[in-house]
């Protein structure tokens, strides 16, 4: 990498810039190190976000827009705790993979995406991981989970995989940041999956708030939304359903008596 250049001297404190120059420099070495070393070691992922673009007050990865030709159909997706077994093993070409999994399966693919990425490229797409943001948690980890889902959907983009970015939030609160490094027009996946069960009103308020957040904010050509019909947002004409695993687990369950 080439040492910046000052052509001519703009002010007295040329050196401060060329001191900062080598600080940026450096740190840039560092990640190319990262970048050219085990990928399955390098737990905060910079081989695959060195050169990536930053946004918002956190300086989440920003995501290209992501526009699809077809969207899945209820027989189409399998989750990614299915993709492995061998009813789908051979088959993913005819699938779309949903990571809307238990932060216990997806944290495989943090630790080793090497591991999964050829399998991914096989489907028909993929949506990508979502690892939790909940209250109860340390604001800290929250953030943390929001970057760490930017960075997994970053990373099959640029492995050529159709990866559809997913957008989660906390609370009201939440939405000055949690949607920083989605995409505008895009196809965008979130997720039901808890904020509907039993008689807890105030995580289905939120729920649908987000999403009309999400609609004002980004203005998603499509918003995939991982589980049962919300009537509340019929208002909404970009609204995309499938059923969570769970609920396809349950289906069965039922018809095999």
């Amino acid at each position: 990498m080439s040492d910046i250049l000052l052509v001519e001297p703009i002010s007295d404190h040329c050196d401060d810039i060329e001191k900062v120059g080598v600080i940026e420099r450096k740190s840039i070495l560092e990640l190319e190190k990262l970048k050219t070393g085990n990928p399955v070691t390098d737990h905060f992922k910079a081989h695959y976000w060195v050169g990536a673009e930053f946004i918002g007050k956190y300086h989440f990865l920003k995501l290209n827009t992501v526009v699809v030709s077809e969207l899945p159909k209820e027989d189409e997706v399998i989750s990614f705790s299915e993709m492995l077994s061998s009813k789908y093993r051979n088959k993913l070409s005819s699938y779309w993979i949903d990571m809307f999994n238990n932060d216990v399966v997806i944290e495989r693919f943090w630790k080793n995406p090497e591991k999964y990425l050829s399998l991914l490229k096989q489907a028909k797409g993929v949506i990508a991981a979502d690892y939790s943001v909940m209250n109860g948690l340390l604001l800290t980890d929250n953030i943390y989970n929001v970057q760490r889902n930017r960075i997994s959907a970053y990373m099959m983009e640029r492995e050529g995989i159709l990866a559809v970015p997913v957008a989660s939030w906390i609370d009201e609160d939440s939405f000055e940041w949690c949607f920083d490094g989605l995409p505008h027009h895009s196809v965008i996946a979130v997720s039901s999956n808890g904020c509907l069960r039993g008689e807890c009103k105030s995580a289905k308020d939120i729920f649908i708030k987000g999403v009309f957040e999400l609609n004002r904010r980004k203005f998603p050509v499509t918003i995939l939304i991982c589980g049962p019909h919300i009537k509340e947002l019929d208002s909404l004409s970009n609204i995309h359903y499938y059923k969570s695993f769970s609920q396809r687990l349950y289906e069965r369950l039922q018809n095999n008596g």
